[in-house]
């Protein structure tokens, strides 16, 4: 099953898209990513709702627990080597950002971080070791939230909120986070 995390005020019964206000912090990485999957901003769920959604002690996020989701894997510690380097510069030039990444594969691979072994190239640590398809989390274009299996609220209060928004009352479980 992949998890996708929401605030309740960004609920409503229907498709949701990635959302990426001007000047986020992710938004050049999230441009960057685009050339390889197709669409921008992307929509991330992931398999493992306690680290990789931010869901976690105190979070009042909501989780959407799907079956079957089709999308792009991204490995997510891989992925994290890039959005480090990608995170601190502004740019829109897909060119100077692989440049800058590849400068960062480089040195870690000097330091026995990453295996570039046979490779050329950013492009090719992309297709070899982040875009995977069991990876731990996908990228996806929108999703359906009124197709979501499962739902998982941190009260009461939310729980009653999804269901004036008209989700399922049995579809969701409210789970006080306390890890």
């Amino acid at each position: 099953m992949h998890y996708y995390a929401s605030d309740i005020e960004d609920i409503s019964f229907s498709r949701v898209r990635g959302k990426m206000r001007e000047g986020d912090i992710y938004e050049t990485a999230y441009k960057w990513l685009a050339r390889y999957i197709g669409y921008y901003p992307p929509l991330w769920l992931s398999r493992d709702y306690h680290k990789l959604t931010g869901y976690g002690k105190g979070s009042k996020k909501i989780l959407f627990g799907f079956n079957d989701t089709e999308g792009t894997g991204v490995s997510y510690d891989e992925w994290m080597i890039i959005l480090g380097v990608l995170i601190n510069i502004r740019t829109d030039d897909f060119v100077y950002a692989s440049g800058e990444v590849e400068k960062e594969l480089v040195v870690l691979s000097r330091q026995g971080s990453v295996d570039l072994t046979g490779l050329r190239g950013v492009h090719e640590f992309m297709k070899k070791y982040v875009l995977l398809p069991t990876s731990d989390q996908i990228v996806v274009r929108q999703l359906d939230l009124r197709e979501s299996k499962t739902i998982i609220c941190c009260d009461q209060v939310q729980k009653t909120t999804l269901v004036r928004r008209g989700f399922t009352p049995s579809a969701i479980s409210v789970v006080y986070n306390k890890w």
